[in-house]
């Protein structure tokens, strides 16, 4: 997740991607969603930190949440945002980052129980733990959103709504030009699974 570029038209902070339910058009191989932006705003409600700031984002649909995936289960319209050191190994269907980049490991963990053992803000999740400030900078922004989904329910969105839109082209081009490393950007059959 990286910084929108200031003054675009959506008012988005920031632009990434996300993992889409079947409910959002996500499928296996190049289904509907595929490709899609949604403009998603939401709201922190992480305690007592920040509470009901609310954030927007542009997120393209570039993978697939299947429905075995509690949160996409049952035709639950669910955004599974790529953010470094969040995802939740123990239910993860499919995180190969610590495959991929064995170095980051320790990173790709850093906020994996951030508000399922605790329910303070303030521990259980320590970006500084990546080494590449890519990661570490896309692990700060999803923090600093303070964005909870304990329920495994899209609670704390507030709405979303697809945009077709050169603008989404472009995020497109500009995310290209960062390291992603295990953000799948390219919808390839490998990865839409």
């Amino acid at each position: 997740m990286f910084e929108a570029p200031s003054g675009n038209s959506y008012g988005a902070k920031f632009y990434g991607t996300a993992a889409i339910s079947e409910a959002l058009g996500g499928g296996y191989w190049m289904s509907e969603g595929c490709g899609k932006c949604w403009k998603v705003t939401g709201t922190s409600n992480a305690g007592s930190i920040a509470p009901g700031v609310q954030t927007t984002l542009v997120l393209k649909g570039t993978n697939f949440c299947p429905p075995g995936n509690a949160p996409c289960e049952n035709g639950k319209a669910h955004f599974d945002i790529a953010a470094p050191g969040f995802d939740v190994t123990a239910f993860s269907l499919s995180n190969t980052c610590n495959t991929r980049e064995p170095d980051e490991a320790e990173g790709f963990e850093a906020c994996g129980n951030w508000m399922i053992g605790s329910q303070d803000p303030e521990i259980n999740c320590d970006c500084s733990l990546f080494n590449d400030q890519t990661l570490r900078k896309g692990c700060e922004n999803f923090y600093s959103l303070y964005w909870d989904n304990p329920t495994g329910k899209s609670a704390f969105v507030l709405f979303y709504h697809v945009h077709m839109c050169v603008q989404c082209e472009i995020l497109v081009i500009w995310l290209l030009h960062l390291s992603l490393h295990c953000i799948h950007l390219l919808a390839l059959a490998t990865h839409m699974y």
